[in-house]
């Protein structure tokens, strides 16, 4: 009678798995979400015989999601185990044994719980510590790789699989905080959060004045080049002249300004030769100066359009002291703008 009582003993954890695995007997014709997560299940089933837990994990999760049963949820926490993401098997266990609870159904409960139990020393934890000024803060929110973290978790161990971990901190009209932390299995992390650096205040948005050095400067420059490219034009147009009167006057004695030639009247030669020489330079300097002066008011035509720049009026920040306190953590922090 002992052997008989020792053996039935050792059979129980087994035949829990079993009971919990095992589908219900189907009375009535499955749904076609039930019938999808069959299937699903059997080729994570087949993906977990083979070794290869990151496919069966997701399609086991899938599963679940088509037809939450406690058979699913207990095949995905010991695929979550044999993956080494030992805090979601232990969080899936003990979903399995409250479940199990709620339908009255002791030993497997039991089992599921002592597999959760099982997996809590070596499941790595992170704590998130804020001092209460910024914990008090109206609208402050944390969350962990995405995902929102109930302010009943802030400043506790909670558990987490092992990789590496995102922790964002957000207060309206404060500068956001994130840390990254690396877990390795059994590890106790800590991300202590000092205070969130506030936005610059925008007291006012300011155009500055311009100056009228600039503009007082390329109106003189322009109107100088113009009134002396006009002088300078005024001037080549007496020398063009004269250059056609002496032209006009050789032609009418008959004469010729040739190089190499007999050059009569040869004065007259000398004097078109000045004027013409003359007036092309006089040209040359007319075109500079009008350039200049065209380009210069240009500039100050644009300097006047184009707008001011704008200039944003922002209050300066201000030091701070808080203190930082934890279940093993005590001490303070500063922090400042300048």
């Amino acid at each position: 009678m002992m052997a008989r009582s020792r053996g039935a003993r050792l059979l129980v954890p087994f035949l829990a798995a079993l009971a919990v695995a095992a589908p219900a007997p189907a009375c009535f014709a499955a749904a076609p979400s039930e019938k999808q997560a069959q299937e699903v299940f059997i080729a994570a089933m087949k993906l977990m015989s083979n070794k290869q837990y990151a496919e069966a994990c997701s399609l086991l999760s899938r599963s679940l999601d088509l037809d939450p049963g406690m058979g699913t949820r207990f095949r995905l926490a010991e695929c979550y185990e044999k993956l080494g993401r030992l805090a979601s098997a232990s969080d899936q266990y003990s979903a399995v044994a409250n479940a199990a609870a709620l339908a009255g159904k002791p030993d497997r409960e039991a089992y599921a719980r002592r597999r959760s139990a099982a997996l809590e020393p070596k499941v790595a934890k992170l704590t998130v510590l804020l001092p209460p000024a910024l914990a008090s803060l109206p609208g402050l929110e944390i969350t962990r790789d995405g995902t929102p973290m109930d302010r009943s978790l802030w400043g506790t161990p909670v558990p987490i699989d092992p990789g590496d971990h995102v922790v964002t901190v957000r207060a309206p009209g404060k500068r956001s905080y994130e840390g990254t932390v690396w877990a390795e299995p059994s590890a106790k992390l800590t991300i202590a959060v000092a205070a969130l650096e506030g936005v610059p205040d925008i007291v006012a948005i300011v155009s500055t004045p311009k100056s009228h050095v600039p503009t007082i400067a390329l109106a003189g420059v322009g109107g100088l080049g113009i009134v002396f490219g006009s002088v300078v034009a005024g001037v080549r147009a007496g020398k063009v002249s004269t250059a056609h009167a002496l032209h006009d006057k050789i032609l009418a004695a008959r004469g010729t300004c040739y190089t190499g030639g007999a050059q009569k009247p040869a004065a007259d030669c000398g004097a078109l030769a000045e004027a013409a020489s003359a007036g092309d330079s006089l040209g040359t300097g007319a075109v500079v100066a009008f350039t200049l002066g065209g380009a210069a008011l240009l500039g100050m035509a644009a300097y006047l359009v184009v707008p001011a720049p704008k200039v944003l009026q922002t209050r300066p920040g201000a030091l701070g002291v808080a203190p930082v306190v934890g279940s093993d953590h005590v001490g303070f922090t500063a922090w400042g703008s300048f």
